[in-house]
């Protein structure tokens, strides 16, 4: 195998402003994507103490090797992989339409072409002698036909962006994976101030996959904030034909990530008129509709790194045939059960075993009921293998969340 890398993003983006910063996760996490998609080369420390810890204890297992090359600086990373970076080309998006940003990542994880916008990072490619072999600027206007279609524009810009995706390349997208992630626009628009819960760690398995990333409110009845002129429902509409036209009738297709209520279409700062659970629960049940589920990578702990690289780990064979220690229950006695839920996110799933089956606590002194949607372990099999490794005869499994996924049949 060609070399391992260790890149530590966090150091990397340590002094940047918040614009350099968001280019350079963003591209360090696609490049991650493509590099990882027929074999895994490279791990990101990105959140420290959860990527630090698997790190270190996959090493300490033998899946990382201890010799791996760490980079720690964006000079380092792009001496190291200008060449590769180079072959693959550059896709550069709209800054003035945001939903362009998802656009360029789906065409990364199709066409291999890095995401990047016009800024100093560009410049800097530009310099290592990375061309654009794509340009998306300024190509969606509104109005009259949409780019490079004989599709009517919808009326709004960013909704045009997705119709355009889907014309172009539903064929070539993965037909068991899409992504749900956030634009730019809150960071462009100057209203959220920090990548944090932008979900852009979450990429490179996007990429790794060929997904069709998309951001798009679930409300018919109001025009999103980050697109307040567009017709009333184009959102919606557009997210129906998208879910319409990737619909898989005899299978179920995961969609990871969240209604983004922190930043997006609900009553948190103004940013709507909906509840943030009621569009959670409006977002799962249009979904549901199309055989869809959510992997919900939801704001607090939903950035999740190096999924391209764990899918690579074979995932152990458990029987989880454990029976239950009272058989015989008394009308008189009133028992309690402790749900320990709700497991429907690999990103959290991934923060927070470490946490709950370490060894510095107390459990397995109760029976506890660990509700885990399995199809989890698709992106975090090695968290899966830890968490079975450690159960104690009080630990009991059950699939969460309608087994399949988050989903409302």
């Amino acid at each position: 195998m060609e070399n391992f890398y260790i890149i530590d993003a966090a150091k990397i983006t340590e002094n940047m402003n918040l614009a350099d910063e968001y280019d350079t996760l963003a591209l360090i996490s696609c490049f991650q994507g493509l590099l990882n998609k027929e074999e895994p080369r490279m791990f990101i420390i990105c959140k420290e103490k959860t990527d630090s810890f698997w790190h270190d204890e996959l090493t300490a297992e033998g899946i990382i090797p201890p010799d791996a090359k760490r980079i720690e600086s964006l000079q380092e990373f792009l001496d190291e992989f200008s060449e590769k970076i180079a072959a693959f080309g550059l896709c550069v998006w709209d800054e003035k339409v945001p939903a362009t940003f998802n656009a360029a990542v789906t065409i990364c994880g199709i066409l291999h072409y890095l995401p990047a916008r016009e800024g100093t990072l560009l410049k800097e490619l530009q310099r290592y002698g990375a061309e654009t072999v794509f340009d998306l600027r300024d190509k969606f206007t509104g109005s009259g036909k949409i780019f490079d279609t004989d599709i009517e524009s919808s009326g709004s810009r960013k909704c045009d962006v997705y119709l355009w995706m889907l014309n172009k390349f539903k064929n070539a997208v993965s037909k068991t994976l899409m992504g749900y992630y956030p634009d730019p626009f809150p960071i462009i628009s100057g209203y959220y101030d920090t990548t944090a819960h932008m979900n852009l760690p979450n990429l490179d398995y996007m990429v790794a996959n060929s997904c069709f990333v998309f951001d798009l409110s679930p409300w018919a009845d109001e025009a999103p904030c980050d697109d307040p002129g567009q017709p009333l429902g184009t959102d919606y509409n557009t997210l129906t034909a998208i879910l319409r036209e990737l619909y898989t009738p005899d299978s179920f297709k995961s969609v990871a990530g969240f209604v983004h209520w922190h930043v997006k279409y609900t009553v948190h700062k103004n940013k709507g008129k909906h509840g943030e659970v009621a569009s959670e629960w409006e977002y799962g049940e249009i979904l549901s509709a199309y055989n869809a589920y959510l992997d919900a990578d939801a704001v607090g702990l939903g950035d999740l790194s190096n999924a391209s690289f764990y899918r690579f780990i074979k995932r152990n064979n458990y029987k989880n045939n454990k029976t239950p220690k009272i058989k015989n229950f008394s009308k008189n006695d009133k028992y309690l059960l402790y749900y320990m839920g709700d497991y429907d996110s690999a990103a959290w799933f991934n923060r927070t075993i470490p946490s709950f089956f370490g060894e510095k606590n107390s459990r397995g002194k109760y029976p506890l009921m660990w509700a885990f949607n399995p199809n989890l372990s698709d992106r975090v099999p090695h968290a899966f293998n830890y968490m079975f490794d450690r159960l104690t005869e009080n630990d009991y499994v059950v699939p969460g969340d309608s087994c399949a996924g988050y989903l409302n049949p």
